[in-house]
C-alpha cells in the first residue's frame, strides 16, 4: 500500500464478516485508521456483513472457489495461487483460461477417443475465453504474504480504549465503520447499527483514535507460533477434505 499511495483511490471500504475475535475490533480499526493518518486513503471503513450474508456476490465467491479447488491438484501455494487466479481472477468481460471449461472439453475429448499431446493443450484450451454463463467476479491479483505482521503489538499503545460496538447479548454490534481525519489533523471514528439507519455513533465528529502519534515505520513480523500454540491438530482435523 505504501509503494501505491496515491493509486488506490482516495476511499478504501472492506467487507467483512461480523466477528469480533478476528473482524471487528481495535486491531482493524487502528490499522484503518494508520492508513487514514498516514494520508494513503482519505478515508477508510470498513462493514461487518448482516446474518443470511451468504447470498452476496463475495460468498458465492468462496463457493466457486472451493469447487475449482476441489477439481485440482495442488501440492504447493505456487500451485494454488494458480487455481485461484484461474477460477477468479478477470480482465473486464473476459475471464482468464477457466478450469471448468478445460475440464468440461476434456470430458468431450475423452468421449470422442481423441489423444490431445500436452504440447498442443493452449490449441483446445485457449488461455482466454469469453463468459456467457460463468460468473466473473473481477478478482485484480492473489498474492502469497512472506510473513505475518505484528499490527496489534505495533499499534495498541498508541490507541484509546475505543468499545461500545461489539457484539452483545441481545444486539449484534455496529455494523458499519468510518474513519477519516477531522479539521486539525486527528483521525476519529464514527459507527451506525445498518447501512439503512440514520443515526451515526457518537453524537459530532467521533472518538479520537490515536492517544499518541502513531509510528510511521514498518511494523515488526509476527514471532512464529509453536504447533501447540496454534493447535495444529485440531486445525489440521478440521480442514475441508
Amino acid at each position: 500500500m505504501m509503494q501505491a499511495k496515491g493509486q488506490l483511490g482516495a476511499r478504501l471500504h472492506v467487507q467483512l464478516d461480523n466477528t469480533c475475535g478476528e473482524n471487528k475490533n481495535k486491531t482493524v480499526i487502528a490499522f484503518l485508521a494508520w492508513l487514514v493518518y498516514m494520508d494513503i486513503f482519505e478515508e477508510a471503513g470498513f462493514f461487518c456483513m448482516m446474518k443470511g450474508h451468504t447470498y452476496t456476490l463475495l460468498d458465492q465467491s468462496f463457493g466457486t472457489l472451493i469447487q475449482g479447488c476441489k477439481s485440482n491438484s495442488m501440492f504447493t501455494v505456487t500451485e494454488m495461487m494458480k487455481v485461484i487466479r484461474c477460477v477468479l481472477f478477470t480482465h473486464g468481460s473476459v475471464c482468464a483460461y477457466s478450469c471448468f471449461a478445460r475440464a468440461l472439453v476434456l470430458k468431450l475429448v475423452a468421449r470422442a477417443s481423441l489423444h490431445v499431446p500436452r504440447a498442443c493443450e493452449h490449441a483446445y484450451f485457449p488461455l482466454h475465453v469469453h463468459c456467457a454463463r460463468t460468473l466473473c467476479y473481477k478478482v485484480e491479483d492473489c498474492r502469497e504474504i512472506p510473513c505475518v505482521w505484528d499490527f496489534k503489538g505495533w499499534l495498541e499503545p498508541h490507541i484509546h480504549n475505543i468499545g461500545g460496538f461489539a457484539t452483545g447479548q441481545f444486539v449484534d454490534g455496529m455494523h458499519e465503520f468510518l474513519l477519516r481525519k477531522d479539521a486539525e489533523g486527528y483521525v476519529r471514528i464514527t459507527f451506525r447499527q445498518s447501512a439503512q439507519s440514520s443515526t451515526w455513533f457518537p453524537e459530532g465528529l467521533g472518538y479520537e483514535v490515536f492517544r499518541t502519534p502513531p509510528p510511521v515505520t514498518a511494523p515488526p513480523i509476527a514471532p512464529l507460533n509453536f504447533d501447540a500454540t496454534w493447535e495444529r491438530n485440531i486445525v489440521s482435523g478440521s480442514v475441508r477434505q
